[in-house]
């Protein structure tokens, strides 16, 4: 019971339950529920990166789009609803990066440069902008990277 409730809770690693029990009906039970949370487990993460991966694929162009239409729309009426309209699309994106959030982080060492170096590279070609990147190749951070 205690383990049904742990998983319902998005807490999948603490559920499991022994597979070393000497009743073959309650051993067989366990290491089915054992294997149902560890594919539960697989599932959300998957699920977390793929959507976090497809909300900053979509928010690299959005940039982009705003920064242009910011800067090279003469009208200012249709600059304005432009601008609006891309701040409406980051906004849903927003919500599917909190959707993609998981409720507990799991921290790991991550190279910082790599990860910055990401993002400055969907702007770096723009001839409006002038970016200047000072963070050393070897610098890990502990962080959970997809929420970095």
């Amino acid at each position: 019971s205690y383990a049904a409730n742990r998983v319902r809770d998005g807490d999948f690693a603490a559920s499991q339950l022994d597979e070393e029990v000497v009743t073959s009906e309650i051993r067989e039970v366990n290491i089915g529920f054992n294997r149902m949370a560890q594919k539960l487990a697989k599932l959300e993460q998957d699920r977390a990166v793929m959507l976090a991966g497809i909300s900053h694929d979509l928010r690299t162009p959005l940039a982009r789009l705003r920064l242009e239409t910011e800067m090279s729309v003469i009208d200012d009426v249709a600059r304005e609803h432009m601008v609006a309209d891309i701040v409406q699309l980051d906004a849903t994106i927003d919500k599917f990066l909190d959707y993609a959030r998981p409720d507990h982080v799991t921290l790991a060492p991550v190279n910082l440069h790599g990860v910055v170096s990401s993002c400055v590279y969907a702007v770096q070609d723009h001839r409006e902008l002038q970016i200047t990147m000072q963070v050393p190749e070897d610098l890990v951070v502990l962080a959970d990277e997809v929420e970095l």
